[in-house]
């Protein structure tokens, strides 16, 4: 069905309502001028008719004779009222009551007060419409709904931004305009991400809108992955934002010495990736200490863990440099600074300063030793450690 036939099918119940409403209103109105015409005037016949005649009964015949007559036939004013010819015919007087040659649709009752008791009469109204009238108010509502689904509301400057860029991307111009539609409905994250995307000429714009209107990211910690994902991915976005969607988790690949930061994966020199996976483990394993290891005195090297890091080294292939140089000299604190620093450079050049800080280390003071202590600021849940090391074997 098409939009227009949706629009009408939409507002056709709403139109017949307005006009059922209006044809109400105007009844009301006419039956309030009507007794205010009446009022007066009528009543005052009534009572002159009747002061020199000892037949009421009579009278009163005489006077429906002469109130049905007069009111027989009655016309609106306004020739757009969508009320035509009306009637109106006396149902009681005095008490009286008189038959009906029709039925009423509203009833007027004018009371008046003599001497010596109070007296009223009732008159029953019926009314006609016309039904070109009473069919204008649904047709201008039918009108102006058809009008709206057919007049398209002007592009916000965004809109505009995406249809050219869609278009310069060979996107036909129906299917572009259809795609723009969506932007309105899209979140502030989602247009955060949309414009993003727009400075990546490798994104079809097209797909890209479909995918955010769909769900596309979770929240603005997602978004600002984005454009490390779009790097990654530069020709899949769906692969892009499912990257920045990805757990918060830090995992590792000691085949390749590469680690897997929030889906990303980052290669490393051989001997900074083992110092990292130390010190996961540490974080991993963490019991009372939190995870924490202080650095050894600058002029003593630690002979009591060096042998935990040659035990990794040997597991996972490290390299023979490094593992003789622990053996020989023992775990020092430069070694383990330039290690750490080699770790935060190329996760902040992969990722950028902001997003690779979680992931990278805190430091603190020990209050016994008065030197430095370390751990992965990762809580040990955000870690995975690979299967297989020596320290899994002996559990």
């Amino acid at each position: 069905m098409k939009r227009w036939q949706r629009t009408l099918l939409a507002a056709l119940p709403c139109g017949l309502m307005l006009s059922a409403a209006c044809y109400v209103m105007s009844l009301n109105r006419l039956t309030a001028d009507l007794h205010q015409q009446l009022q007066a005037p009528l009543t005052e016949r009534i009572i002159r008719s009747g002061v020199n005649s000892h037949d009421l009964q009579k009278v009163n015949q005489y006077l429906q004779t002469r109130i049905n007559e007069d009111l027989a036939r009655l016309t609106p004013k306004s020739p757009l009222s969508p009320i035509g010819q009306c009637q109106a015919a006396l149902i009681q007087l005095r008490g009286t009551p008189f038959p009906l040659s029709f039925s009423p649709q509203r009833h007027l009752q004018l009371n008046w007060s003599l001497p010596e008791r109070d007296e009223s009469l009732t008159l029953g109204l019926r009314c006609h419409p016309q039904w070109w009238q009473l069919s204008l108010p649904a047709l201008i509502l039918l009108g102006v709904a058809l009008l709206a689904s057919v007049v398209q509301p002007p592009l916000s400057p965004l809109q505009q931004r995406c249809l050219s860029r869609m278009k310069s991307q060979g996107t036909g111009h129906t299917q572009a305009l259809a795609a723009v539609k969506l932007v309105p409905g899209l979140n502030p994250c989602q247009r955060k991400a949309l414009a993003v995307l727009l400075n990546h000429d490798t994104v079809q714009l097209q797909q890209a809108l479909t995918i955010l209107a769909s769900g596309g990211l979770a929240d603005d910690q997602s978004l600002a992955w984005l454009p490390v994902a779009l790097a990654q991915h530069p020709d899949n976005l769906g692969a892009a934002l499912t990257l920045c969607n990805a757990p918060a988790q830090l995992s590792f690949q000691p085949d390749t010495n590469t680690v897997v930061v929030h889906g990303v994966a980052i290669r490393l020199p051989a001997t900074p990736f083992m110092y990292y996976l130390w010190y996961a483990r540490l974080r991993k394993q963490a019991d009372a200490d939190g995870g924490w290891f202080v650095n050894p005195p600058a002029n003593r090297p630690d002979r009591r863990h060096d042998q935990d890091l040659i035990e990794l080294m040997l597991d996972h292939g490290g390299h023979h440099k490094a593992i003789n140089d622990l053996s020989e000299k023992g775990l020092r604190a430069k070694t383990l600074d330039q290690n750490r620093s080699k770790v935060k450079d190329e996760l902040v050049q992969a990722l950028g300063e902001g997003l690779a800080q979680p992931f990278l280390f805190e430091a603190e003071r020990d209050l016994q030793t008065g030197r430095s202590k370390y751990r992965l600021a990762l809580s040990p849940a955000q870690i995975m450690l690979p299967a297989n090391t020596r320290a899994d074997r002996q559990k």
